[in-house]
C-alpha cells in the first residue's frame, strides 16, 4: 500500500484541500494506517482507506489511490 511508506512531511489531497501529513496514530491504535493531516492550520485525521485521500509526489501532482 503507497500510504506505508509515506513519512512526515509528505503532501497529501483531501476532500477539504492539501495539507502535510504531521504525524500517525501509535503502533497499537492503528498507526499508519491513520494520517495525521495539517490543513490550513487545522489537524484532521484520515484513515488511509478513505478512497478520497491522495498521496502527492514532492511537486504537488496527485499520486495513485491507495
Amino acid at each position: 500500500m503507497e500510504f506505508m511508506q509515506c513519512k512526515i512531511g509528505d503532501l497529501v489531497e483531501t476532500p477539504e484541500g492539501i495539507g502535510t501529513i504531521v504525524g500517525f496514530n501509535d503502533k497499537g491504535e492503528g498507526g499508519r494506517h491513520f494520517l495525521h493531516v495539517l490543513i490550513n492550520g487545522t489537524l484532521k485525521i484520515w484513515g488511509t482507506w478513505d478512497p478520497d485521500i491522495r498521496l502527492l509526489d514532492p511537486k504537488g501532482k496527485r499520486g495513485s489511490p491507495p
